[in-house]
């Protein structure tokens, strides 16, 4: 695509800036200099800064460089414009920075949702809320990355502005068929070769709108489903959450659980008690000793007990878990566990593994499998500061066996191999393939006469397991490195994910210092060469997390999971930065392919507690997350429930998550069910009762799904049509439900003739039905919703035409005021208009179940009109 590099750029305009503090201090990164910012004299709206590169290019990032302290004046929120001319802008970022000293980096939009690259020239930020109350706005520093290729931008803007008319003509023929301009219509696509939509968007269009043919759409619409069509549609879907508890925690757990609901504030920062078959050379091991089976049948020797800051990895090929030591609220541990996910069962490889030649007891250690070998890594604990002695501060290594069930320690200090010292709340990830371990981050464990000195942060390493031998990658920013090693700034407590497929290693969040990190980055590590030693890889920031949240919250206690074949993240976090918030759970999912995340739901203590039955699991950290990409399912065990006066509580119950969406065949039935309603709609309105009410109680009536309560009351409220001549609107969303109508509206209206005749008309009808409003309960739900108004004067004929009840009101209200069209209207060619304005709707509504390549563009011509 061409040379990525930094840009160059004039300041073009801006709003305001205070004496002395000009916008050509951005181009200047000083951060230790509080006056090398541009600040705005007032923090009115509109506020903004409008910066011209030397040339047209294709900006991929925005760098925010800051002041060496937090500053009141940094950017909360703000947003970034960009395009070729000035004041004729896209908007490419919305977001806004942390309070903190360090950069910032984020992914501009520079491709359209058709995949089609955009140059600009001109890139304005817009800031709109600085940290301070009422302060103004400054910025110290920015840089722009990107590629600015004279040959390269002007192939790019002639494809871009080719792509720019073709759509805008799209548009225009979207308008004329909408209008029913058909000469202009196929004058325009013949004159032009482009075409609205794919032909089968076409036929659907002409089934529907133009012919009223129901059944051959909804026929269209089944063999679209049957293609995959609607599989695109079903992916962009939100997930639903789906929780079971394998086994609850345990009674005497819940006794303690359940005696105070009060709720400890975050800690500053974690802490355990909070928080092929043959050896490998290099490998020194004990005599094979098997664990020995336990006739107990105490519940402790049944499953692991109570635990945080334990490991937990997953075996996909035999359907295991694996589970290694933790903190119970006492002592580290150092038991092995496996569970059979097909016969739910625990068992107990070792109580205690260092009598068996594995590792001491430890939390805060990093666990990786290796499913084709069949091997488990260990690396990294967490000590207390008496047991910091030099013996100890070793950095060990083992590695597990499961064909032999059988520990190996690889060797008794990493660091004297050239790999990282002892660390602590760190990361691992393994490349089965190539047969490398991946450590990055985490805290340094110093001795106890270095606790007072500056925390030291570990860089990025790389374990070639066939050689056994380390190679640093990446080394800390802080970190003194003479062999010309790339640096990257490091941090403890983050998520680490390793794509098989991209080689690519995902970094999210974490904290360095007092700091907490709010970035997604991406470290491509596919050319390592082992054989050479080659150090080259790429790093590269995703995107980071801004206020208004779009991404998890930041913290340190965050579990995160990958799904390659879905190209897909999963984030469940724990505690949030913020000391005097709640201990609270989120789970959020980041598409990969759209660079987008989404949350899916969240929890926290006080809505956990309010719940019977427990139906998710009680917000927590230091708890343990694995995820089965065959089976698509994660399973979570114990954690710390932050519960006041209770420091020592851990939980012990195990959960699975399964995430679902809707498939190809309930995205048929939603659109099957839209366009039954419409027809519907259009009987009744034809004064075909008797029609409409038998296609109610049969085809509209199989179409709906009778266990979902809003589809039950939206079908019920079909109902009220009947009772009209000429109906207005359909009223799916009325102001009340059935039980406060049936309460509230009747106490409202006070004319006891209108009160009876309304009933009469709900009982008359429902006569005819021997299906839907057969129960005394349907009726009074019917009733209800036909009580839809807010008082019987003239006024409120809004409200009449809302229930669409025209028999009544003909006799209560002035005819000529609910004639809102206008008397001068024919009511024929209203009417004519009116069902073709609701087809083209409803097809607009069935177009978002294909392939966006498929469908008419989404604006409409009228958009454009600037009033």
């Amino acid at each position: 695509m061409g040379e990525v590099h930094r840009l160059h750029y004039s300041i073009h305009r801006c709003s305001s800036h205070l004496p002395g503090l000009p916008p050509q201090n951005v181009m200047v990164d000083k951060p230790s200099d509080q006056s090398s910012r541009w600040s705005t004299n007032t923090n009115t709206p509109p506020q903004f800064l409008t910066l011209k590169l030397n040339r047209p290019a294709i900006v991929k990032t925005i760098s925010f460089g800051k002041y060496s302290k937090t500053h009141v004046c940094n950017l909360k929120k703000f947003s970034i414009l960009g395009g070729m001319q000035d004041e004729n802008f896209s908007e490419l970022l919305n977001g806004g920075l942390e309070n903190n000293t360090s950069k910032e980096t984020f992914v501009l939009k520079h491709v359209t949702s058709e995949g089609q690259l955009f140059p600009i020239q001109y890139i304005s930020v817009v800031p709109q809320q600085s940290w301070g109350p009422s302060f103004n706005f400054s910025i110290w520093y920015l840089e722009f990355i990107g590629v600015d290729e004279p040959k390269l931008i002007r192939k790019v803007l002639f494809e871009y502005n080719m792509f720019a008319e073709k759509e805008t003509v799209r548009i225009c023929l979207k308008h004329f068929r909408q209008q029913k301009y058909m000469v202009a219509f196929e004058e325009l696509q013949k004159k032009t070769g482009v075409s609205l939509e794919s032909p089968q968007l076409s036929r659907l269009y002409q089934l529907l709108v133009e012919e009223g043919d129901f059944d051959a759409a909804e026929k269209l619409l089944q063999l679209s489903a049957k293609e995959g069509l609607f599989n695109w549609y079903a992916s962009q879907q939100p997930y639903i959450a789906n929780w079971n508890n394998v086994s609850p925690c345990s009674p005497e757990l819940v006794a303690r659980l359940t005696e105070s609901m009060e709720e400890t504030p975050p800690p500053s920062s974690p802490s355990p008690p909070l928080t092929s078959s043959s050896p490998i050379h290099g490998i020194s091991s004990c005599a094979p000793r098997l664990p020995e089976a336990s006739n107990d049948s105490l519940e402790c020797d049944r499953r692991p007990g109570q635990r945080g800051g334990h490991q937990m990895c997953i075996d996909p090929v035999t359907n295991t878990l694996y589970l290694f030591g933790g903190w119970d609220g006492e002592n580290d541990l150092s038991d092995l566990w496996s569970y059979n996910i097909s016969e739910e069962k625990w068992t107990r490889i070792f109580k205690c593994s260092e009598e068996f030649g594995g590792p001491k007891p430890r939390s805060c250690h990093k666990m990786v499998l290796d499913p084709i070998r069949r091997q488990i890594f260990i690396l990294g604990r967490y000590l207390e500061s008496k047991n910091r002695t030099a013996e100890n501060t070793k950095s060990d290594m083992f590695l597990f066996d499961i064909s032999e069930w059988r520990w190996y320690q690889i060797c008794d200090d990493t660091a004297a191999r050239g790999g990282p010292a002892l660390v602590f709340d760190h990361q691992m990830c393994i490349d089965v393939e190539k047969h490398i371990i991946f450590v990055f981050g985490g805290r340094i464990l110093p001795m106890l006469s270095e606790e007072d000195s500056s925390p030291q942060y570990s860089g990025l390493y790389a374990y070639h397991i066939s050689e056994d031998r380390w190679q640093l990658l990446l080394a800390d920013t802080a970190a003194e490195c003479t062999d010309n090693v790339p640096t990257i700034l490091s941090r403890f407590g983050h998520s680490m994910l390793f794509h098989p497929v991209t080689h690519t290693l995902y970094i999210f969040g974490g904290q360095r210092n007092k700091e907490h990190q709010a970035d997604l980055l991406a470290v491509y590590v596919g050319d390592i060469d082992s054989a050479s030693g080659d150090t080259r890889v790429n790093v590269k920031a995703v995107c980071t997390a801004a206020p208004p949240r779009r991404a998890p919250p930041t913290g340190f206690t965050q579990r995160a999971t990958i799904d390659p074949d879905m190209n897909e993240i999963y984030v469940l976090s724990g505690l949030s930065k913020e000391k005097d918030k709640r201990i609270s759970n989120s789970l959020w999912v980041y598409s990969i392919t759209n660079s987008q995340w989404s949350c899916i739901y969240k929890n926290d203590n006080f809505k956990y507690w309010s719940k019977m039955p427990v139906t998710e699991p009680c917000p927590r950290f230091a708890h343990q997350l694995v995820y089965d990409p065959v089976g698509k399912v994660h399973y979570l065990f114990g954690g710390n429930p932050g519960r006041a006066g209770q420091p020592s509580l851990r939980l012990d119950d195990f959960w699975i998550l399964r995430l679902s969406r809707i498939n190809s065949t309930s995205a048929l039935w939603r659109a099957r069910l839209e366009l039954r309603r419409l027809r519907f709609q259009e009987l009744a309105e034809a004064g075909k009762a008797h029609d409409a009410l038998a296609y109610l109680q049969t085809y509209l009536y199989q179409a709906t799904d009778h266990s979902d309560p809003e589809q039950e009351r939206q079908f019920q409220l079909l109902a009220t049509m009947l009772f009209s001549e000429k109906l207005q609107s359909i009223p799916f969303n009325p102001p009340l439900d059935a039980a406060e109508h049936s309460s509230k509206d009747q106490s409202r209206i006070t004319d006891p003739e209108l009160h009876e005749d309304i009933q009469d008309v709900v009982m008359s009808r429902s006569e005819y039905s021997n299906k839907a409003f057969n129960t005394d309960a349907e009726q009074q739900a019917l009733f209800a919703a036909v009580l839809g108004m807010e008082s019987t004067n003239s006024s409120d004929v809004g409200e009449v035409k809302h229930c669409a009840i025209d028999t009544i009101a003909d006799k209560y209200f002035d005819k000529t005021t609910l004639d809102f069209v206008g008397k001068d209207i024919d009511n024929k060619k209203w009417n004519d208009w009116e069902i073709h304005y609701r087809r083209c709707q409803l097809f607009q509504q069935l177009s978002e179940y294909f392939p966006r390549h498929m469908v008419q563009p989404k604006k409409n011509l009228t958009d454009f009109i600037v009033i």
